[in-house]
């Protein structure tokens, strides 16, 4: 007799010796058993999960002699001729070779008949997505009232290629494919029941390999059995599949785990001498991971059955949770654009790099993290220092204060009489507007001064207000000042390092920015509770925002009400005025956008300054490095005491301040938005 290749041998001829799909076992079985039989089942999967055996399997039970069950007998001539294929009541169709209208239209000709031998005639159509629109709509009628003596068993892998008029028409049941575990068992019972030798990592690869199709798995056991002449052994299918054996995977991941960049790289090329393929290798990888994050979130989940418990444990004793995460990210990373590298082992080799070269940082930028102080150790001598809420120090404060009080005069000539007239209202704005200064002070907001408050929400007038020209009166300078014969003398003085230069003002960069919207909260001792009653401030920002003279915060409220758009609006942002001679306006900008200003842009601010004022004005601009409060900079702190009152309330919020305590949790920075469409900080 000739050989009987294993997917064939044993194919299941009854529900009890299927593996796996006890969702449709159990529906099947419930239906038969209470005779509740519809005249139209659709089998969905991929191949090798059981659609075709399922279908003979049922038609076994509406047709055995010993009646209607869901456990045919197996011995009647029925059973006997179904399993071998010979029942003339079952016929079986491939739609792929059978397409066409007219041998649809030929097949149905014969419903009408009644069966020859069984109780029903079962007409069962694989791969039924093949059939043509036309083959469908010939279809349509008869599937959906059929003579009671029909049962249609459709099945297919694409579903989705079918017209929603035949779904509609059918149950339909979506077979799942099989696990790996379920594959390796089914797989050693096969191999054990013909006597044959194997390894149980043989099986695996095998298992992994077939991808949850049963029947995949048996033909490459058949196969494994032929290579190993006779016995299924892990180096065996390893060579015969063309992977890497897992012991290689784990060999790498400790590697990189303890930082062992030669040996990682070493090991590298020997893989290199098999041609293995790498991308089976990186998705081994990250298994490893997923196993070794599993053993660090619960003790003991990993089982043996890999064979790699042991290394599982080591591995999520030796190594953080931060690291393994980061280690899976990147092999993510690397599968993803494997397909995109000049070849596969570069992309392997550079995801490899990847995990030797990167250390995940501890989260300084977690508010309440317990990792907060340490990471700022590790972070660098280059980084910037953590935003506490604690007091600063009395150096930092005198250099604050310093840098804050730089006079203006040289560019202001009425900046010895300050305008005190705005400041009753202005101190009501305060109090009204700014619950960071008067409700969440911290420590280091004691050592500004109580003058400081008035001008930083007087810059923030709306830009819809009336502008008055008189109030604050740009008065025109002594002409001592400036030769008027030299039109670019200004530029010089302004570049003029003697100590009464303009008010120093920091321009906050991003990162600045980023730091000033932290908000300082501590853990107790008990680790969970936050200490939300401590704001971070710009200590470095805050009090030169508010220390502005008159000329800043005409500017300021002048530049909202500009018609100005698109790039010019963005150069104009961050333009710095720093004098008014008649009609002629005086302005710096940073060389960072001072190439992107052109004589166009003069042009067209001139005449947007025109059109506000009511009178002819002239721009100069000079490119230069500077200090000065601009739009931009003073919109940036103003987003940055918005950010931070924002965190400060979500802070005190009774639910998150709970959560925070019970779960040991923390604030990821950047979750917390403030209402930006209001202007409310208190809205989150």
């Amino acid at each position: 007799m000739s050989y009987q290749v294993l997917a064939r041998k044993w194919r299941p001829g009854k529900f009890e010796e299927m593996v796996g799909q006890e969702h449709v076992l159990r529906a099947l079985a419930n239906a038969l058993d209470q005779n509740r039989l519809h005249h139209a089942y659709l089998f969905t999967g991929t191949r090798g999960v059981g659609k075709t055996t399922l279908a003979r399997i049922f038609a076994k039970c509406v047709n055995c002699e010993t009646g209607i069950s869901a456990t045919p007998c197996g011995t009647c001539q029925t059973c006997e001729e179904i399993a071998s294929g010979r029942f003339v009541d079952l016929i079986e169709i491939d739609a792929a070779s059978h397409t066409g209208v007219s041998e649809i239209r030929e097949i149905l000709d014969n419903v009408q008949y009644a069966p020859t031998r069984g109780r029903f005639k079962i007409y069962l159509i694989d791969e039924v997505h093949m059939l043509s629109n036309s083959s469908f709509n010939a279809l349509l009628k008869t599937l959906e009232e059929p003579p009671p003596h029909i049962k249609f068993l459709l099945a297919t892998t694409d579903p989705q290629k079918l017209p929603i008029t035949v779904l509609s028409r059918c149950l339909q049941f979506n077979l799942k494919n099989l696990p790996e575990k379920r594959i390796v068992s089914h797989l050693a019972h096969v191999l054990d029941a013909e006597g044959i030798p194997h390894e149980t990592e043989a099986l695996w690869e095998i298992a992994r390999s077939a991808d949850g199709s049963m029947r995949d798995a048996l033909s490459l056991t058949d196969q494994a059995i032929a290579f190993g002449q006779g016995e299924v052994r892990t180096a065996d299918v390893i060579d015969m599949l063309g992977t890497v054996d897992r012991q290689v995977g784990r060999k790498l991941l400790a590697s990189v785990i303890g930082r062992r960049r030669e040996d990682a790289l070493k090991l590298c090329h020997e893989i290199a001498q098999r041609s293995p393929d790498w991308s089976h290798l990186l998705e081994g990888m990250a298994e490893l991971a997923h196993r070794i994050a599993m053993e660090q979130t619960v003790s003991g989940i990993v089982d043996d059955a890999l064979g790699d418990q042991d290394f599982v444990r080591e591995m999520a004793r030796n190594a953080s949770p931060e690291h393994i995460q980061l280690i899976y990210q990147i092999a993510l990373a690397g599968l993803r654009d494997m397909p995109y590298a000049p070849t596969p082992r570069i992309g392997f080799e550079m995801s490899l790099i990847r995990m030797l070269a990167f250390t995940p940082l501890c989260p300084t930028g977690i508010i309440g993290g317990e990792g907060s102080e340490a990471a700022s150790n590790d972070s660098g001598t280059g980084s910037e220092p953590a935003v506490s809420g604690q007091p600063a120090a009395p150096g930092d404060t005198e250099a604050v204060s310093q840098m804050a009080s730089v006079s203006r005069e040289e560019f202001s000539p009425d900046a010895g009489t300050p305008d005190t007239s705005r400041a009753p209202a202005t101190a009501e704005r305060t109090n009204d507007e700014s619950p960071v200064s008067s409700q969440a002070a911290s420590p280091q907001r004691d050592t500004v001064p109580e003058a400081v408050e008035d001008a930083a929400e007087d810059t923030a007038a709306s830009p819809d207000a009336s502008l008055d020209m008189s109030a604050p009166a740009i008065p025109e300078p002594a002409p001592a000042v400036a030769d008027p014969a030299d039109p670019d003398a200004w530029r010089n003085e302004v570049s003029q390092d003697d100590g009464t230069t303009a008010e120093t003002v920091v321009e906050p960069s991003e990162p600045t920015v980023a730091a000033m919207s932290m908000s300082a909260a501590t853990s107790t001792p008990s680790g969970g509770a936050v200490q939300s009653d401590t704001v971070c401030q710009p200590a470095a920002t805050m009090p030169a925002a508010q220390e502005m003279d008159d000329l800043t915060r005409f500017w300021l409220d002048l530049y909202g009400r500009l018609p100005l758009k698109g790039m010019l609006a963005s150069l104009c942002k961050r333009l710095a005025l720093v004098r008014k001679e008649g009609d002629t306006w005086y302005f710096l900008i940073d060389p960072e956008h001072g190439d992107f200003f052109t004589a166009l842009h003069r042009e067209r601010l001139a005449g947007a300054l025109s059109e506000v004022t009511g009178s002819s004005c002239q721009v100069d601009v000079a490119v230069e490095t500077h200090n000065l409060m601009t739009p931009q900079a003073h919109e940036d702190i103003r987003a940055a005491e918005r950010q931070a009152e924002a965190e400060r309330i979500i802070l005190q919020d009774p639910c998150v301040r709970t959560l925070i305590e019970t779960f040991d949790g923390t604030l990821i920075p950047g979750s917390i938005r403030p209402d930006t469409a209001t202007g409310e900080t208190s809205h989150v």
